[in-house]
């Protein structure tokens, strides 16, 4: 008796494992490969958001497979899984950062999703298998009932993201990284393998599994709930990370935040105690979303206010869906009608939205379909009193009725004054008149600015003006080299601002990766035709330009590709800066603008330099951060007379704790953390 039940508790301890270590591997390769391939593709959000929706399509796949497995007599199942986890093994071909290249003259997107189907389709397919299929095979064994293995998996996903950011990318680095995931996967195909020989060896009749043949099969309408609600979780979470790290809060690793809320609500509603109160959320979910306006002139406010709302949102997908979960013997299409739902949602929000609307409209259309769950809910669904009808349907009028006004105003302030809107793959940019002319704007961050008067059009703005670094360097370069004409590059185009430098006989070159921005800028800014130099635009990814170039010969070299407080790490790493060096003269500058609210940057670029044998030096003002690098000590104007009075100009110092970041390693988490303990005064 004793040994069956330590077997039991065995078979228990050993399914719970597996889950967990199975969803770990999923959720831990999808930050560690979306680091490798944002190199590879210009650094912009949208990869992101198509490898998060490869793995939802890798985990409808997964599901799909599973549900064909659990259609066979047990011991094939066992059998046929084994095999293919030895087959998986055989061909895992998951290469270190240098095996992922792109392919010229493809499409993004295609070229993308090729990559990731070319390394990952097979192993993260069947990784998908692993929690469904153990469900199931943990419920033919009697072991108890399934549906908290769910939450399990979900704790494994939400540890692999939380432990990316502070343990994984400090100190192993990608390519140690990728060995050990290599060496973590063959470890689960051996946890999943002795899984299948255990319940082989243990296999019970196929009219015995789990529960009476004769149990209600899931209706139509049931698909539909499971379906719906999925890919409506799904929308509400990339829709409202889009909006927090755009709109709100720019803050490297604030993305995960969303996600470890949405992943928290699966783990509760499918524990072992339901924790679901529907009416709670419901009631409380709509009230958030009206507060988000009015906790906007507190940052962290905003923010708890918005993950408030996310979680109480996806309690309440997460939670009708559990309301409406069959039976443990329907696993494996309960689990693909959810999957299905989140691919669904994710094709809406990456695919289709981009491709009809022209800002980010989502967001509001969110609510209304929140609102119409709730009348569902609350009045039709409700099985109570007649007085708790009325009394939801009060509260839902008034809610409407407040939602409407507010989306209607939002809607207005976010259109008013917009000259023009564009969305693409690479995101949506506003054109949006002001008081004294026009603003280049990506959610709240300005890429540039414009004087309607024609005796100032020509005049650089914002990080660009005649204060800064930018108007230092070029000074000094021209000061240096007088009357020899400049040539210049600029990584980043924008507004095309850095163009109001260029004199007769000089020549700049401008690398953007985003067709709409060239358009923008031509159509409705000046400085590109109104600039003196000869002006050119190459649309490709700087970086991979700049390595095409085999001749060095420019004299100022500025990267300004950063998507407002967005950190394209590849750009800053030993490799990129050594290209940069490589590309300009002996006498040239690099001048990389770092300004962000929420790291500084200089300590990582300045350890870079100085292993490279370089000086870094920077050059700030109250409103920008610069640092130039070059070959010797630049030699700094005699009399910066009064127009530099805001700039101040410094050796930027090491910071051996950040370490040297390569395109392998890099440390993203401790230039946020020093930051901040600077900021405080610590």
């Amino acid at each position: 008796m004793k040994s069956e039940q330590s077997n039991v508790a065995l078979a228990r301890f050993s399914y719970g494992v597996t889950i967990f270590l199975g969803a770990f591997l999923m959720f831990q390769i999808q930050p560690l490969v979306g680091k490798v391939v944002t190199a590879q593709f210009g650094g912009v959000a949208a990869i992101w958001c198509v490898c998060i929706m490869f793995f939802q399509i890798a985990l409808l796949f997964g599901y799909l497979l599973t549900f064909v497995i659990t259609k066979l007599p047990i011991k094939q199942q066992c059998l046929v899984y084994c095999l293919l986890m030895a087959a998986s093994v055989a061909l895992l071909n998951v290469p270190p950062a240098s095996g992922w290249t792109a392919s010229a003259g493809m499409h993004p997107i295609e070229n993308l999703l090729l990559l990731l189907t070319l390394h990952l389709a097979l192993p993260c397919t069947l990784l998908s298998t692993v929690s469904g299929l153990m469900q199931s095979w943990y419920t033919s064994l009697k072991l108890g009932d399934p549906y908290p293995l769910y939450g399990i998996s979900n704790i494994g996903s939400m540890t692999a993201l939380l432990l990316y950011p502070i343990a994984v990318e400090p100190w192993l680095g990608v390519n140690r990284a990728l060995f050990v995931w290599n060496t973590g996967y063959i470890l689960l195909a051996c946890l999943a393998v002795l899984s299948a020989v255990f319940m082989f060896r243990r296999a019970p009749s196929r009219e015995v599994v789990g529960e009476a043949a004769d149990s209600p099969h899931p209706t139509p309408s049931s698909y539909a709930w499971w379906i719906g609600l999925s890919a409506l979780a799904t929308i509400i979470l990339i829709v409202y990370t889009t909006y927090i790290t755009q709109d709100i809060a720019p803050v490297p690793f604030l993305w995960i935040l969303p996600l470890c809320v949405y992943l928290l609500a699966f783990i509760v509603c499918f524990g072992k105690n339901n924790s679901y109160c529907r009416s709670f959320y419901l009631y409380v979910g709509p009230v958030f979303w009206l507060l988000d306006p009015f906790a906007r002139k507190v940052q962290l406010l905003n923010v708890l206010c918005v993950l408030a709302m996310i979680f109480c949102f996806s309690m309440v997908c997460c939670g009708e869906i559990v309301r409406r979960k069959p039976p443990p013997r329907f696993l494996p299409s309960f689990y693909l009608a959810i999957a299905f739902g989140g691919v669904l949602g994710g094709l809406a929000v990456n695919i289709v939205a981009p491709m009809v609307l022209d800002f980010y409209a989502e967001k509001f259309a969110v609510i209304f379909v929140m609102l119409g769950l709730c009348i569902y809910a609350l009045v039709i669904d409700d099985v109570k009193l007649m007085a708790n009808k009325v009394l939801n349907m009060a509260y839902l009028c008034v809610m409407v009725y407040a939602i409407v006004l507010l989306d209607g105003y939002l809607v207005y302030s976010l259109s008013n004054n917009v000259i023009a809107r564009l969305r693409n793959f690479y995101g949506c940019i506003s054109v949006v008149k002001v008081e004294d002319g026009i603003v280049l704007a990506n959610g709240t961050i300005v890429h540039g600015s414009q004087y309607a008067d024609p005796k100032r059009r020509r005049e650089p703005t914002q990080y660009f003006s005649k204060d800064t670094a930018i108007s230092y360097v070029d000074q000094l370069l021209r000061r240096d080299s007088p009357g020899r004409p400049m040539h210049y590059a600029v990584v980043g185009l924008g507004a095309g601002t850095i163009a109001a430098y260029g004199q007769t006989g000089d020549q700049m070159r401008f690398f953007e990766i985003d067709p709409k921005v060239e358009l923008v800028a031509r159509k409705y800014f000046s400085f590109l035709s109104d600039s003196q130099a000869s002006v050119q635009v190459v649309i490709a990814d700087g970086r991979k330009a700049l390595e095409a170039e085999k001749t060095p010969g420019y004299d100022l070299l500025v990267i300004d590709a950063f998507n407002g407080d967005a950190v394209p790490i590849h750009l800053l790493t030993q490799e990129a800066i050594s290209l940069y060096m490589h590309s300009v003269k002996p006498d040239g500058v690099c001048l990389l603008h770092i300004s962000n609210r929420y790291l500084n940057l200089a300590p990582a670029i300045a350890n870079v330099a100085h292993s490279l044998g370089l000086v870094a030096t920077s050059l700030n003002t109250d409103h920008s951060r610069y640092v130039a690098i070059s070959r010797t000590p630049l030699q700094l104007l005699s009399d910066t007379g009064s127009q530099f009075v805001r700039l101040t100009i410094n050796s930027t110092a090491e910071q051996k704790d950040i370490g040297v970041w390569t395109d392998d390693y890099s440390n993203l988490f401790a230039s946020l953390v020093s930051n901040l303990r600077h900021n405080s005064g610590q």
